[in-house]
């Protein structure tokens, strides 16, 4: 089961662990890009990752208007660096999902492989 939230949330790393902790018999996926998720992969069963090329990221944030994180350039600038350092965290480790694909795409992919 997916469950979806509004608004951004930080959660510490005992939070996670313990939001994990909690669900005995439901799937939980876990969702974002914040460098602290490499801890929390020790809690996983399994880590997919979705790989997007940089020039990708940077025009679907430039283009979406529900959002403008990520269109001054300092934001840009810390995009950019998480998404080397997630990269090179993750691609070794993870079951890979090209993110560049139509989002039904990726969304079937993901389920998929939480089957």
């Amino acid at each position: 089961m997916i469950r979806r939230t509004s608004g951004r949330q930080t959660h510490t790393i005992q939070r996670g662990a313990e939001f994990v902790s909690r669900s005995t018999t439901e799937d939980i996926v876990l969702c974002g890009n914040s460098l602290s998720d490499a801890i929390l992969q020790d809690l996983n069963a399994k880590l997919i990752y979705l790989l997007i090329d940089n020039a990708t990221l940077v025009t679907r944030l430039s283009e979406r208007a529900d959002n403008d994180y990520g269109k001054s350039e300092s934001e840009l600038a810390e995009i950019r660096h998480r998404h080397r350092v997630l990269d090179d965290r993750f691609l070794s480790k993870a079951t890979v999902i090209d993110a560049t694909l139509p989002l039904e795409t990726v969304v079937a992919k993901v389920i998929d492989q939480l089957q």
